[in-house]
């Protein structure tokens, strides 16, 4: 059985029975058969009350004299969530489920004496099994038999939560919707089809000195105008009634303390079902100042007319309070939000929402403060919120926790309290204005002003400390308009250059005359024009300074050239650095060409001997084999390697001198045969040295001077035998670069070299000192002059104890080459 079937179960239970005695006095009177049919008809009595009791909305009770349930209808379970049999088994549970604050009403209402024959009502709350709370309206009265006997008291117990909270909800929204009307800046004022005050704003109170309680139900032109503009008004007034609405009416109202204001107005309608007007809505402004002040009242017609423009769309969905507040929050550029006393969002408008960074349904329901935390903001809320006191703040900066990104925001916002009937406070209007751009623009206006003023006292002190004349001239005088200190100690004019003088008042009559050529120039063509090294006039006998002066074109808004600006900057120093280098330039040509002719000279007649020093040696060799001993041979043999040294110095001489003498134009380079060249002079050190020569199978095409580039592999070559291991093992290699280059390396199996040990490479006559090689440092720097003269360059990649890697790079050659 479901626990439904047994609370209706439990709910069956019997109507009183006669007592013992009773039925005996019952048996003595009746027959059997009377009372079978009494117990049927009774019976029948307690199947029709009971059907009557299971089955009513309200939740029903009979409670004996000894205070004990004989009836509880199903309805309680519905109500509390608990069965009527646990109602019957702790007739203490009633109480018990009675709200906390509302228990003693409830205990004093059970101790009245319910005897009385009228019925007992009251209002309270319980918690139910589930903890809700539920709004309970209460009824009893005593019942009793047809003797006149008490037999307890009859309950029934009504749910009215819905209608409570209806209740409260519309309350909130009517004090919520009146907070809005009276802090709103314009006059509103309700009046029905005869005229009389049903409505009267705060602002119509600040305005007229009359209280809404003093004008309510009077009719407005009775109180409020003036005797001359009763008629026309009423007139007005009669159109409205009928239909027609004006879109501006001005009038003047009376103030209670005999002021008259004019008061602008702008007038809507509440229509009945019947589509008759049964209210009419006027919004106004006090226009009195602006017709006193013509610039005042341009600024009020404008806040007239976005005030107007609000109070128009709420007037035209007054109709519902409801419609009216969400029209008028809907409506506004500002963000409207109304909260509880916890600062629980009950209500925003898109505006808020959107602003926030937030849905509408993250925000409802939500305490403000956990999403939008500041103890500052918090601390002015509880303030309102516990003295009533309205704020203002204007400007106001904040910072969203959970948006780092928009930095620091600024806002006009207001924080009005709205009460109850009993004057407490019941909720908190939040009106906000984003002025971040207002405020940021102004900060910007003031860093530029700032800016500008340091920039333009930086540019003064600029002007009078720089080692530049500057001077602006204007107009077809050419007139000074600003000169700085240096530009008056220019040499040569016959008068101070001042402001207010022009050219031809400063600089004797040929040098006017050509600065005033340049300055026309400029004026024509918009152009700079410019003398360079010009020798300034000084007294006779003095040596003249030389100057560079630009004249520069300074535009006007139209884009013409409106001022010229002249810059003045002596270079006497320049120009006689700029001789002096010259004369010495031609002296070291001179000498660099005798220096090439005397080495040329040198080279060549050393080379003729030594040749033929290298020849007798050899001659000699072979007329002693095998009869002198074998240190004679062995000397006859240093001699010949002497001069054959000395005929690669020579030689490499000749080639240094002539890389730096001489141009040769690059053909592209058959490399497997300039490489077999280079082999072929050094094939005596590859057989002393032992050397393994791995050379490629292939080359890359590159540009070059096939002689030149012989003596680059045979230097490095000869290098690697010199420098490598023992026995030597020399890889010659080639690849192709990005940059349209070839790279050719010669790598060997030496020592390898520090950093600082190939800082001093590529340098003439220069030798690692720890090697034990003898040479003469040249081999190196003739590769640097040759391959710089190609288009190339040279280098070296090692490491100690991993070998060395020399390398040179030559122009590729393309599919064009031939």
């Amino acid at each position: 059985m479901s626990e439904q079937d047994h609370a209706r179960s439990d709910a069956k239970q019997p109507v009183p029975a006669p007592s013992v005695e009773q039925e005996a006095s019952l048996d003595q009177a009746l027959t059997a058969d009377q009372l079978q049919a009494a117990r049927r008809a009774l019976q029948a009595a307690e199947e029709r009350a009971r059907l009557i009791g299971d089955f009513t909305h309200n939740w029903e009770y009979w409670l004996d004299a000894d205070g004990d349930y004989r009836y509880v209808s199903p309805a309680c379970q519905r109500v509390t969530g608990f069965t009527p049999l646990e109602f019957q088994q702790d007739p203490d549970l009633f109480l018990r489920i009675v709200h906390a604050e509302d228990r003693s009403l409830v205990e004093k209402h059970l101790n009245e004496d319910h005897r009385q024959a009228h019925m007992h009502e009251l209002t309270f709350r319980l918690v139910t099994r589930s903890n809700e709370i539920r709004w309970i309206r209460h009824a009893c009265q005593p019942v009793y038999a047809s003797d006149g006997s008490w037999l307890g008291w009859r309950g029934s117990n009504l749910d009215i939560t819905d209608h409570i909270l209806s209740e409260q909800a519309l309350s909130e929204e009517r004090d919520f919707t009146s907070a809005i009307l009276n802090t709103a800046g314009a006059l509103v004022i309700v009046l029905d089809r005869d005229g009389h005050i049903v409505r009267f704003n705060q602002a119509c109170e600040r305005t007229t000195g009359y209280s809404f309680e003093e004008v309510r139900g009077q009719c407005f032109w009775d109180i409020l105008l003036l005797e001359d503009e009763i008629g026309p008004v009423r007139r007005v007034f009669d159109r409205l009634r009928s239909g027609g609405f004006p879109n501006q009416h001005e009038n003047a109202w009376v103030t209670k303390d005999g002021r008259v204001r004019q008061i602008q107005w702008t007038n809507s309608a509440i229509h009945d079902k019947r589509g008759q007007v049964q209210y009419i809505i006027g919004t106004g402004l006090d226009v009195t100042e602006q017709r006193q002040v013509e610039q005042e009242r341009e600024r009020l017609l404008h806040r007239a007319r976005r005030d107007r423009e609000a109070i128009q769309q709420l007037a035209a969905r007054l109709a519902q309070e409801r419609d009216v507040l969400q029209t008028i929050m809907e409506n506004t550029h500002a963000c409207l939000a109304y909260l509880d006393t916890d600062f629980r969002f009950l209500t925003v408008n898109s505006t808020y929402a959107e602003q926030s960074g937030h849905t509408p349904e993250e925000l409802l329901g939500s305490l403000h403060f956990e999403l939008f935390p500041n103890e500052e903001n918090q601390a002015i809320f509880e303030r309102v919120r516990d003295t009533g006191r309205p704020v203002k703040f204007h400007a106001k900066p904040f910072e969203y926790v959970d948006q780092p990104e928009r930095g620091v925001t600024y806002w006009d916002w207001s924080l009005v309290p709205v009460r109850d009937s009993a004057g407490q406070v019941k909720g908190l209007v939040f009106s906000l204005l984003d002025v971040t751009q207002e405020v940021r623009a102004g900060q910007e206006r003031e860093q530029l002003l700032e800016e500008n003023r340091a920039q333009r006292e930086f540019l003064e002190r600029l002007l009078e400390s720089a080692p530049i004349g500057v001077a602006i001239v204007v107009g077809p005088e050419h007139r000074y308009e600003m000169v700085n200190s240096y530009y008056q100690a220019f040499a040569g004019p016959s008068t101070a250059p001042m402001v207010g003088r022009t050219l031809a008042e400063v600089f004797p009559e040929v040098a006017a005359s050509g600065a005033t050529k340049l300055v026309n120039s400029v004026y024509r063509t918009g152009r700079i024009a410019s003398v360079r090294q010009y020798p300034a006039s000084v007294s006779p006998g003095s040596e003249a300074p030389y100057w560079d002066v630009d004249h520069v074109p300074l535009l006007g808004a139209d884009g013409s050239v409106e001022r010229v600006l002249i810059l003045a900057r002596e270079v006497t120093e320049q120009v006689e650095a700029q001789n002096t280098l010259h004369q010495q330039n031609q002296d070291l040509k001179a000498l660099s060409q005798e220096l090439d002719a005397y080495a040329h000279t040198v080279a060549h007649d050393l080379k003729q001997p030594l040749t033929a020093i290298v020849g007798l040696s050899d001659l000699l060799q072979e007329a002693l084999a095998g009869q002198v001993g074998e240190r004679t041979e062995r000397i006859v043999g240093m001699i010949s390697d002497t001069a054959c040294k000395m005929s690669d110095i020579v030689q490499g001489l000749l080639l240094l001198a002539s890389a730096r003498q001489h141009e040769v134009v690059q053909r592209p380079l058959d490399m497997p045969a300039v490489v077999e060249a280079a082999r072929m002079r050094l094939a005596r050190d590859l057989e002393t040295y032992d050397c393994e020569l791995i050379v490629p199978d292939a080359w890359p095409r590159a540009m070059g001077y096939a002689p030149w580039v012989e003596s680059v592999w045979t230097n490095y070559i000869s290098n690697a035998l010199k420098y490598g291991g023992r026995p030597a093992r020399v890889e010659l290699g080639a690849a192709e670069e990005e940059a349209g280059t070839v790279r050719f390396w010669v790598r060997d199996n030496g020592a390898g070299l520090t950093a600082e040990e190939q800082g001093r490479l590529f340098s003439p006559f220069s030798q690692l000192e720890r090697s034990s090689q003898a040479g003469h440092g040249l081999g190196l720097a003739i590769v640097r002059r040759i391959v710089g003269k190609l288009g190339g360059k040279v280098g070296v990649d090692s490491q100690p104890g991993e070998g060395s890697t020399f390398w040179f790079t030559l122009p590729a050659c393309d599919d064009r080459c031939q």
